[in-house]
């Protein structure tokens, strides 16, 4: 019996069993007319299936930024834009509902500032959420506070959108970007 992990495509992964019998005593292990282990295959398709988007929420209080941004990102077969918030209580709530790869988030908007959403969402989460902070300002202190606060990284506005689609990767990847960094 082998027990596969299949995406469904909203973000969810389900088990499936699957039993395979083979008539050739001297197999130890099932194969497939290639002579190749179904398991293999299956944590292989699983792998691709998983890797197959990152998903992103980007939260943002002026259309035209959000816009632009998901314009920039989806232009990528493995970046897809999953929700969009216009304060920071809607990116909290798109957050716990999604729950995306990487939240891009402004540092200054309505009801609840960027670095309110980070410090909620890393104070309330056993796996940490990897987020960007994505702004016009860049002061010491504001990626001080960013970084403090738990993001992961610190984006200004005026970034290449091939330095941004690279930041979300490296960012959904487990790295941190800061400024002077870069991101390629």
């Amino acid at each position: 019996m082998i027990d596969e992990l299949r995406a469904t495509g909203k973000g969810k992964l389900i088990l499936v069993s699957l039993s395979i019998f083979s008539d050739d005593p001297d197999r130890s292990q099932p194969r497939n007319k290639d002579n190749r282990n179904p398991a293999d295959l299956i944590m292989k398709s699983l792998a691709d299936a998983v890797r197959q988007h990152i998903r992103v929420v980007l939260a943002d209080d002026h259309p035209v930024v959000r816009e632009e941004l998901a314009a920039i990102l989806e232009s990528q077969k493995d970046i897809k834009i999953v929700g969009e918030a216009t304060n920071g209580e809607e990116a909290c709530e798109l957050y716990d509902r999604l729950f995306p790869d990487v939240l891009v988030v402004d540092l200054r908007m309505p009801k609840k500032d960027g670095l309110q959403v980070v410090a909620e969402l890393m104070s309330r989460r056993e796996s940490k959420p990897r987020i960007i902070v994505m702004t016009t300002y860049e002061t010491e202190e504001d990626v001080r506070r960013a970084l403090k606060a738990g993001a992961q990284g610190y984006l200004l506005k005026g970034t290449a959108p091939q330095q941004i689609r690279d930041a979300v990767r490296r960012v959904a990847g487990g790295e941190a970007l800061f400024p002077h960094q870069g991101a390629s």
